[in-house]
Protein backbone atom coordinates (compact mmCIF):
# COMPACT_ATOMS: atom_id res chain seq x y z
CA UNK A 1 0.00 0.00 0.00
CA UNK A 2 1.54 3.64 1.15
CA UNK A 3 4.32 2.08 3.19
CA UNK A 4 7.55 2.95 1.65
CA UNK A 5 9.81 0.40 0.50
CA UNK A 6 13.92 0.17 0.61
CA UNK A 7 15.70 -2.26 -2.19
CA UNK A 8 18.69 -3.09 -0.66
CA UNK A 9 21.15 -5.84 -2.93
CA UNK A 10 24.27 -7.21 -2.77
CA UNK A 11 26.98 -6.02 -5.45
CA UNK A 12 25.78 -8.50 -8.69
CA UNK A 13 27.04 -8.47 -12.21
CA UNK A 14 24.70 -8.73 -15.53
CA UNK A 15 27.31 -11.49 -17.45
CA UNK A 16 25.18 -10.76 -20.65
CA UNK A 17 26.15 -7.62 -23.24
CA UNK A 18 23.85 -5.60 -25.37
CA UNK A 19 21.26 -6.62 -22.52
CA UNK A 20 19.01 -4.02 -24.69
CA UNK A 21 19.87 -4.34 -28.04
CA UNK A 22 19.19 -7.53 -29.16
CA UNK A 23 20.30 -7.14 -32.90
CA UNK A 24 23.74 -7.21 -31.80
CA UNK A 25 23.15 -11.08 -30.65
CA UNK A 26 24.20 -14.06 -33.28
CA UNK A 27 20.97 -14.93 -35.09
CA UNK A 28 19.89 -17.93 -36.15
CA UNK A 29 16.77 -18.70 -38.58
CA UNK A 30 15.21 -15.62 -36.63
CA UNK A 31 14.92 -11.92 -37.63
CA UNK A 32 15.12 -8.87 -34.49
CA UNK A 33 12.81 -5.40 -35.39
CA UNK A 34 13.69 -3.17 -33.57
CA UNK A 35 11.47 -0.23 -31.68
CA UNK A 36 9.11 -2.83 -32.14
CA UNK A 37 7.01 -1.62 -29.29
CA UNK A 38 7.11 0.12 -25.78
CA UNK A 39 9.29 -1.65 -23.36
CA UNK A 40 8.99 -2.34 -19.48
CA UNK A 41 10.41 0.89 -18.71
CA UNK A 42 7.94 3.07 -20.77
CA UNK A 43 10.45 3.56 -24.45
CA UNK A 44 10.18 2.59 -27.68
CA UNK A 45 13.35 0.10 -27.39
CA UNK A 46 11.23 -3.09 -27.09
CA UNK A 47 12.11 -6.10 -29.79
CA UNK A 48 10.15 -8.39 -31.72
CA UNK A 49 11.85 -11.36 -32.13
CA UNK A 50 10.53 -14.16 -34.62
CA UNK A 51 11.72 -17.69 -35.20
CA UNK A 52 11.26 -19.07 -38.91
CA UNK A 53 11.54 -22.69 -38.08
CA UNK A 54 11.60 -25.26 -34.94
CA UNK A 55 15.60 -24.83 -34.10
CA UNK A 56 15.89 -21.05 -34.25
CA UNK A 57 17.39 -18.48 -31.94
CA UNK A 58 19.18 -15.30 -30.97
CA UNK A 59 21.65 -16.43 -28.65
CA UNK A 60 24.59 -14.55 -26.53
CA UNK A 61 27.69 -15.39 -24.73
CA UNK A 62 27.40 -14.74 -21.07
CA UNK A 63 30.65 -16.22 -19.02
CA UNK A 64 28.36 -17.79 -16.58
CA UNK A 65 30.32 -20.02 -13.44
CA UNK A 66 29.70 -23.20 -12.17
CA UNK A 67 27.46 -22.03 -9.15
CA UNK A 68 23.57 -21.07 -8.56
CA UNK A 69 23.30 -19.20 -11.89
CA UNK A 70 19.75 -16.85 -13.40
CA UNK A 71 18.90 -16.22 -16.76
CA UNK A 72 15.82 -13.45 -17.06
CA UNK A 73 14.44 -11.63 -19.83
CA UNK A 74 10.78 -9.50 -20.16
CA UNK A 75 8.76 -11.05 -22.59
CA UNK A 76 5.82 -10.53 -23.85
CA UNK A 77 3.09 -12.13 -26.73
CA UNK A 78 2.15 -9.97 -29.43
CA UNK A 79 -1.40 -11.97 -30.01
CA UNK A 80 -2.05 -14.37 -27.72
CA UNK A 81 -0.36 -15.88 -24.54
CA UNK A 82 1.42 -19.34 -25.81
CA UNK A 83 5.17 -21.15 -24.77
CA UNK A 84 8.16 -19.97 -26.19
CA UNK A 85 11.41 -21.78 -25.42
CA UNK A 86 14.74 -20.11 -23.68
CA UNK A 87 17.67 -22.17 -23.47
CA UNK A 88 21.52 -22.28 -21.56
CA UNK A 89 24.72 -24.07 -22.82
CA UNK A 90 28.01 -24.55 -21.67
CA UNK A 91 30.35 -26.88 -23.61
CA UNK A 92 32.74 -29.26 -21.39
CA UNK A 93 30.10 -30.73 -19.30
CA UNK A 94 28.34 -27.77 -18.43
CA UNK A 95 25.25 -28.85 -19.59
CA UNK A 96 22.37 -27.76 -22.04
CA UNK A 97 18.88 -26.60 -20.97
CA UNK A 98 15.92 -26.20 -22.82
CA UNK A 99 12.48 -24.67 -20.75
CA UNK A 100 9.23 -23.68 -22.60
CA UNK A 101 8.14 -20.57 -20.43
CA UNK A 102 4.60 -18.82 -20.17
CA UNK A 103 4.37 -15.59 -22.39
CA UNK A 104 0.77 -13.64 -21.76
CA UNK A 105 0.16 -10.28 -23.43
CA UNK A 106 1.63 -8.54 -21.05
CA UNK A 107 5.23 -7.82 -20.06
CA UNK A 108 6.51 -10.42 -17.41
CA UNK A 109 10.03 -10.73 -16.36
CA UNK A 110 11.19 -14.66 -16.93
CA UNK A 111 13.18 -16.36 -14.62
CA UNK A 112 15.69 -19.76 -15.71
CA UNK A 113 17.62 -21.08 -12.48
CA UNK A 114 20.34 -23.44 -13.17
CA UNK A 115 23.58 -24.93 -11.74
CA UNK A 116 26.23 -25.50 -14.59
CA UNK A 117 28.62 -28.41 -13.69
CA UNK A 118 31.27 -27.46 -16.56
CA UNK A 119 32.74 -24.48 -18.01
CA UNK A 120 34.31 -23.92 -21.45
CA UNK A 121 31.91 -21.51 -24.11
CA UNK A 122 28.59 -20.47 -22.76
CA UNK A 123 25.48 -18.94 -24.13
CA UNK A 124 21.99 -18.06 -22.91
CA UNK A 125 18.98 -18.30 -25.74
CA UNK A 126 15.92 -16.43 -26.92
CA UNK A 127 14.55 -19.40 -28.85
CA UNK A 128 16.02 -22.78 -28.99
CA UNK A 129 18.83 -24.47 -31.62
CA UNK A 130 17.51 -27.90 -31.49
CA UNK A 131 13.52 -27.94 -31.77
CA UNK A 132 10.78 -30.02 -31.00
CA UNK A 133 10.05 -28.84 -27.86
CA UNK A 134 6.36 -28.10 -28.67
CA UNK A 135 5.75 -23.79 -28.19
CA UNK A 136 3.09 -22.64 -29.27
CA UNK A 137 4.65 -19.13 -30.22
CA UNK A 138 6.92 -18.16 -32.81
CA UNK A 139 7.24 -14.51 -32.19
CA UNK A 140 7.78 -12.96 -28.63
CA UNK A 141 8.52 -9.05 -27.76
CA UNK A 142 11.81 -9.27 -25.62
CA UNK A 143 13.67 -6.62 -23.73
CA UNK A 144 16.28 -6.29 -20.85
CA UNK A 145 18.05 -10.08 -20.65
CA UNK A 146 20.44 -10.78 -17.49
CA UNK A 147 22.51 -13.19 -16.23
CA UNK A 148 23.67 -13.19 -12.72
CA UNK A 149 25.76 -15.84 -10.79
CA UNK A 150 22.51 -15.28 -8.14
CA UNK A 151 19.81 -18.08 -7.32
CA UNK A 152 17.12 -15.71 -8.32
CA UNK A 153 17.04 -12.91 -10.23
CA UNK A 154 17.58 -9.50 -8.78
CA UNK A 155 16.85 -5.59 -10.05
CA UNK A 156 17.94 -5.53 -13.42
CA UNK A 157 20.90 -4.49 -14.60
CA UNK A 158 21.18 -2.64 -18.17
CA UNK A 159 24.69 -3.41 -20.05
CA UNK A 160 26.24 -2.41 -23.44
CA UNK A 161 29.43 -3.88 -24.91
CA UNK A 162 30.43 -5.21 -21.73
CA UNK A 163 29.35 -6.87 -18.48
CA UNK A 164 28.56 -4.58 -15.61
CA UNK A 165 28.52 -4.49 -11.92
CA UNK A 166 26.13 -2.94 -9.72
CA UNK A 167 27.45 -1.88 -6.73
CA UNK A 168 26.29 -3.12 -2.86
CA UNK A 169 23.48 -0.67 -1.68
CA UNK A 170 23.73 0.02 2.22
CA UNK A 171 20.75 0.64 4.64
CA UNK A 172 22.27 3.27 7.01
CA UNK A 173 20.49 6.33 8.54
CA UNK A 174 22.92 9.33 7.52
CA UNK A 175 24.15 11.76 9.48
CA UNK A 176 24.82 11.63 13.44
CA UNK A 177 21.81 10.63 15.33
CA UNK A 178 23.79 10.49 18.91
CA UNK A 179 21.15 13.28 20.16
CA UNK A 180 18.33 11.52 19.68
CA UNK A 181 19.75 8.18 20.95
CA UNK A 182 20.30 7.01 24.59
CA UNK A 183 23.16 5.56 25.06
CA UNK A 184 22.32 4.51 28.80
CA UNK A 185 19.48 2.92 28.12
CA UNK A 186 16.54 2.09 25.64
CA UNK A 187 14.84 -0.33 23.67
CA UNK A 188 14.89 -1.33 19.80
CA UNK A 189 11.92 -2.65 18.61
CA UNK A 190 11.98 -4.00 14.80
CA UNK A 191 8.85 -6.05 13.01
CA UNK A 192 11.30 -8.22 10.62
CA UNK A 193 11.00 -11.54 8.63
CA UNK A 194 14.28 -13.03 7.34
CA UNK A 195 15.19 -15.48 4.43
CA UNK A 196 16.72 -18.44 5.09
CA UNK A 197 19.60 -19.28 5.36
CA UNK A 198 20.75 -16.17 5.41
CA UNK A 199 22.04 -13.41 8.15
CA UNK A 200 20.18 -10.70 9.19
CA UNK A 201 21.06 -7.82 11.77
CA UNK A 202 20.17 -4.16 12.91
CA UNK A 203 22.32 -2.55 14.50
CA UNK A 204 22.88 0.52 16.20
CA UNK A 205 26.71 1.91 16.28
CA UNK A 206 28.82 4.71 17.41
CA UNK A 207 30.66 4.08 14.62
CA UNK A 208 30.21 2.66 11.27
CA UNK A 209 33.39 1.04 10.94
CA UNK A 210 33.91 -0.78 14.03
CA UNK A 211 31.66 -3.15 15.92
CA UNK A 212 32.69 -1.59 19.25
CA UNK A 213 30.20 0.14 21.18
CA UNK A 214 27.38 -1.25 19.38
CA UNK A 215 23.63 -3.02 19.71
CA UNK A 216 22.98 -6.04 17.28
CA UNK A 217 19.77 -7.40 17.10
CA UNK A 218 18.49 -10.05 14.48
CA UNK A 219 19.21 -13.42 12.90
CA UNK A 220 22.48 -15.60 12.20
CA UNK A 221 22.48 -18.11 9.18
CA UNK A 222 20.57 -20.83 12.02
CA UNK A 223 16.73 -21.40 11.39
CA UNK A 224 16.04 -21.28 15.38
CA UNK A 225 18.56 -18.51 16.94
CA UNK A 226 17.89 -15.20 17.66
CA UNK A 227 21.08 -13.04 17.57
CA UNK A 228 21.58 -9.99 20.45
CA UNK A 229 24.98 -8.41 21.10
CA UNK A 230 26.05 -5.47 23.22
CA UNK A 231 29.86 -4.51 22.86
CA UNK A 232 31.25 -1.11 24.70
CA UNK A 233 34.70 -0.11 25.30
CA UNK A 234 36.15 -3.27 23.76
CA UNK A 235 34.17 -5.67 25.90
CA UNK A 236 31.16 -7.90 25.71
CA UNK A 237 28.30 -6.00 27.55
CA UNK A 238 25.94 -9.12 26.96
CA UNK A 239 26.29 -12.58 26.13
CA UNK A 240 27.19 -13.31 22.73
CA UNK A 241 26.04 -16.50 22.98
CA UNK A 242 22.64 -16.23 20.89
CA UNK A 243 18.60 -17.43 22.14
CA UNK A 244 17.63 -20.67 20.65
CA UNK A 245 13.96 -19.54 19.79
CA UNK A 246 10.68 -21.44 18.73
CA UNK A 247 8.83 -18.76 16.38
CA UNK A 248 8.84 -18.97 12.68
CA UNK A 249 11.78 -16.64 11.89
CA UNK A 250 10.35 -16.30 8.26
CA UNK A 251 6.99 -14.75 9.58
CA UNK A 252 6.85 -11.10 10.42
CA UNK A 253 7.43 -11.10 14.76
CA UNK A 254 8.15 -7.82 16.50
CA UNK A 255 11.76 -8.27 17.90
CA UNK A 256 12.31 -6.05 21.04
CA UNK A 257 16.05 -5.83 22.58
CA UNK A 258 16.58 -3.81 26.07
CA UNK A 259 19.45 -2.39 27.41
CA UNK A 260 20.53 -1.16 30.95
CA UNK A 261 23.28 -1.85 33.12
CA UNK A 262 21.72 -4.33 35.14
CA UNK A 263 18.90 -5.01 32.91
CA UNK A 264 19.24 -6.64 29.54
CA UNK A 265 15.98 -8.71 27.88
CA UNK A 266 15.30 -10.03 24.46
CA UNK A 267 11.53 -10.26 23.50
CA UNK A 268 9.90 -12.23 20.01
CA UNK A 269 6.25 -11.00 20.23
CA UNK A 270 4.67 -12.11 24.22
CA UNK A 271 7.64 -14.22 24.69
CA UNK A 272 11.14 -13.19 27.11
CA UNK A 273 14.58 -14.18 26.59
CA UNK A 274 16.66 -13.13 29.70
CA UNK A 275 20.00 -12.49 28.23
CA UNK A 276 23.51 -13.53 30.88
CA UNK A 277 25.53 -10.49 31.48
CA UNK A 278 29.17 -9.87 30.65
CA UNK A 279 32.34 -8.18 31.79
CA UNK A 280 30.99 -4.97 30.18
CA UNK A 281 28.58 -2.15 31.75
CA UNK A 282 26.71 0.81 30.31
CA UNK A 283 26.71 4.04 29.71
CA UNK A 284 28.72 3.48 25.86
CA UNK A 285 31.95 4.56 26.14
CA UNK A 286 31.29 6.52 22.61
CA UNK A 287 27.43 7.81 22.14
CA UNK A 288 25.30 5.76 19.87
CA UNK A 289 25.12 7.59 16.43
CA UNK A 290 24.24 5.52 14.11
CA UNK A 291 21.19 3.10 12.91
CA UNK A 292 22.31 0.42 10.27
CA UNK A 293 20.25 -2.13 8.46
CA UNK A 294 22.87 -4.77 8.49
CA UNK A 295 25.95 -5.09 10.81
CA UNK A 296 28.73 -2.53 11.39
CA UNK A 297 31.63 -3.02 9.58
CA UNK A 298 31.04 -6.28 8.31
CA UNK A 299 28.84 -7.19 5.11
CA UNK A 300 28.56 -11.46 6.01
CA UNK A 301 25.85 -9.60 8.31
CA UNK A 302 23.61 -7.39 5.85
CA UNK A 303 20.34 -7.92 6.29
CA UNK A 304 18.22 -10.52 3.87
CA UNK A 305 14.74 -10.13 4.77
CA UNK A 306 11.80 -7.65 4.57
CA UNK A 307 11.03 -5.10 7.39
CA UNK A 308 8.15 -3.49 8.61
CA UNK A 309 9.46 -0.75 10.88
CA UNK A 310 12.34 -0.24 12.93
CA UNK A 311 11.82 1.76 16.52
CA UNK A 312 14.10 2.97 18.81
CA UNK A 313 12.99 4.19 22.47
CA UNK A 314 15.13 6.28 24.49
CA UNK A 315 13.95 4.23 27.84
CA UNK A 316 14.34 0.79 29.24
CA UNK A 317 10.15 1.23 30.50
CA UNK A 318 9.03 0.77 27.01
CA UNK A 319 9.96 -3.06 26.80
Amino acid sequence: GSCPTLLLETSLTNLVPYSEDLTQWTKSNSSVTANAILDPKGTNNGFLVSLDTSSAYLNKVANFLAEPTTFSVYLKSPTVAGTFPLNWYASNGGGHHRELVNVTTEWQRIELNFTPTGLGTRFVYIGDNRGGLGETLSSVYAWGAQVESNSFATSYIPTTASTVTRSADTGIVTGDLSSYLNSTEGVLEIKVSRSIPKNAVISISSSLTSDDNSIRLGFTASETVLLHQIESAGTTVISQTPSTVSQDLTKMNVIKLKWKDGDFQAKINDTVYNIAEGAGSLPFASPLAYVRIGYPNDTSYDYAGNIQYIKIYDSASDF
